[in-house]
């Protein structure tokens, strides 16, 4: 059965007003869910206690535990420089696979694959691109590089982001066509006039993209409201997997 996670995007405005994303998953604990993605950009000071203890928790529940990057993964065409620690920080605290965006790259040169090989060979974290709001996100390109990914035989996943579509003016149910084969995570959420919305409320068919899927590929529910609607937003996604399962 296909795994449900929550984004900690889910508690935006709550960590907007002072809470911790740990103060939060905690208050889920009970809902069902398969694991969490946290987000970089939410963590303050003591990143490294906090990651400590969502470690335990996430092991204590037999959760994924999977991490957002707030970067890019390349810039100026070439590798960030940040990477490596990503990955110590991923492999100190178990954490099952990072998230990042793809950055400014216009195709797979053999050096920036040797870089990459380099890098990644030394760690069992999963990486994964995500699909962006700008022009390095248009779905030919994406879809471009994540064939160069696959010939290269790099360690390298792709998170269909189901929102980022509409800011450049493209339909994600089109570019799911495309890229479902590459798929290994999908940002569930739905969009409205450019902005989040519920999932029944939003322009996209999102019951389509979870069909186009992979039984096996994880879906994060990533976008900001309130615990309760969490409930039904949760049980909606539950629902629509079990009616494709």
């Amino acid at each position: 059965m296909t795994k449900i996670l929550v984004n900690t995007a889910v508690f935006e405005n709550d960590v907007k007003n002072g809470a911790s994303q740990l103060d939060m998953i905690k208050k889920i604990t009970d809902l069902g869910i398969d694991g969490v993605e946290v987000r970089g950009e939410f963590f303050n000071d003591n990143r490294d206690e906090e990651l400590s203890s969502l470690k335990d928790l996430a092991q204590s529940k037999n959760w994924l535990l999977y991490f957002s990057i707030p970067e890019q993964l390349f810039v100026n065409n070439k590798v960030n420089e940040n990477l490596k620690s990503y990955l110590e920080l991923a492999t100190k605290y178990s954490i099952g696979s990072l998230k990042i965006s793809l950055g400014e790259i216009d195709t797979l040169t053999d050096e920036l694959i040797n870089d990459l090989k380099n890098i990644l060979d030394s760690y069992s974290v999963q990486l994964t691109i995500e699909n962006e709001q700008n022009d390095h996100g248009h779905m030919d390109h994406v879809l471009a590089i994540n064939e160069e990914i696959k010939q290269a035989g790099l360690p390298i996943g792709y998170t269909f982001d189901a929102g980022n579509w509409y800011w450049i003016d493209e339909d994600p149910e089109k570019a799911m066509d495309k890229l479902n084969s590459y798929v290994t995570i999908l940002h569930l959420k739905n969009i409205q006039n450019k902005g989040t919305v519920l999932l029944d409320k939003g322009a996209t068919n999102w019951k389509n993209l979870i069909s186009a899927v992979s039984p096996d590929v994880p879906v994060a529910i990533e976008y900001p409201m309130t615990l309760d609607e969490l409930k039904n937003e949760f049980k909606l996604v539950q629902d629509a997997i079990e009616e494709h399962a």
